[in-house]
């Protein structure tokens, strides 16, 4: 039988980059537990390549997660938060229980209650209780993660306190293929590349005709292939297909200040509001006795262009032609609210 390993994190804020790289510092897992998440419930739900998320506590400043192994056999779950804010997530195997826990640090520790279900021979409960206490030390002077198991597991269990994570640095350049640069400099290749750091050697030693001569021939380098760059786009560019890429370029030729387009902020429900407002307005201006006009069918031949009722083809055309982000007249419609208007509403 093999050993079942748990693994508890303190992510600090759950991002896709940090779950990357704990998956891979973590391969062959069974349990990873996680606290303070930093997920609310609008929060996207967080993932773990080749684990699967059993259950997890919303909170925007703290959180919780437990991802398992798809091949383990999960029997139940349970999650529990205090009113102090006290996370427990629960995840019962066949005769095992994993709890998972976090404590925020001016909260005081009270055990919560574990449903008689989740109660199996054996126990383990791990997490960041942040303990801050002195007799109980790793690596630093306080010890905010601890971990419990039952008696007659303590003599066939080891722990083990995992390097830290790599920093943010290498990060990107494990995950970016590009590398984390904090300078771009277009045109850089290989070759470019050793004389600009020839050149920064011959710079900061001594100035000297070798200096003049390797920048003379880093500035050539990364002309030529500027050049070449811009000759392959000009020539490969196909305004049919990459009309959106030629256009593009063409803007940034011409100098042509480049805005972003504008994203109504008009929901259909401020649409539908209006309009029933807008019906509320007419029906007191009916009961006050208000003059209205009515349109009678069987005059219409007598109409001129003006007073004739438009038809739908003639309301597209119009609507296609009116502008966003204009003021509303005096029956407070929008445009943004009749071009959201769906096909009954036009009609």
């Amino acid at each position: 039988m093999s050993a079942l390993v748990v693994t508890s994190i303190n992510v600090e804020g759950y991002t896709k980059t940090k779950a990357e790289v704990i998956a891979s510092h973590c391969s062959g897992n069974d349990i990873i537990c996680m606290q303070e998440t930093h997920l609310g419930l609008k929060s996207n739900r967080p993932t773990l390549p080749g684990m699967k998320l059993v259950a997890e506590i919303r909170h925007p400043k703290y959180g919780s997660a437990v991802f398992v192994n798809p091949l383990l056999d999960v029997r139940d779950i349970h999650t529990n938060s205090s009113d102090t804010n006290i996370e427990t997530v629960t995840v019962c195997l066949p005769e095992i229980s994993i709890t998972s826990l976090y404590k925020p640090p001016a909260s005081p520790f009270v055990w919560p209650d574990i449903p008689t279900k989740c109660r199996k021979k054996y126990a383990v409960v791990i997490g960041d209780f942040n303990s801050h206490h002195t007799s109980c030390r790793w690596r630093k002077g306080y010890n905010p993660d601890l971990c419990f198991i039952s008696k007659r597991l303590a003599h066939l269990s080891e722990k083990a306190v995992l390097n830290p994570l790599p920093s943010c640095k290498e990060d990107c350049l494990r995950l970016h293929p590009r590398g984390c640069r904090k300078e771009y400099i277009a045109g850089l290749t290989e070759e470019s590349l050793q004389l600009l750091e020839s050149y920064e050697t011959e710079f900061e030693t001594t100035l000297s005709d070798t200096t003049s001569e390797l920048g003379d021939a880093l500035t050539e380098s990364l002309g030529r292939e500027r050049r070449k760059a811009w000759q392959d786009l000009i020539e490969n560019i196909n305004m049919t297909q990459n009309s959106k890429k030629a256009w593009s370029t063409i803007r940034k030729l011409n100098g042509d200040k480049i805005t972003p387009p504008s994203v109504s902020d008009i929901t259909p429900n401020q649409v539908g509001s209006q309009l029933v407002a807008n019906g509320r307005r007419a029906e007191t201006r009916r009961a006050k006795g208000e003059h209205h006009s009515t349109v009678i069918p069987g005059n219409q031949q007598n109409m001129s262009i003006l007073t004739k009722p438009f038809t739908s083809e003639e309301f597209e055309a119009g609507l296609n032609t009116m502008k966003l982000g204009k003021a509303a007249g005096p029956d407070d419609i929008l445009t943004e609210m009749i071009t959201h208007l769906g096909p009954v509403a036009k009609q």
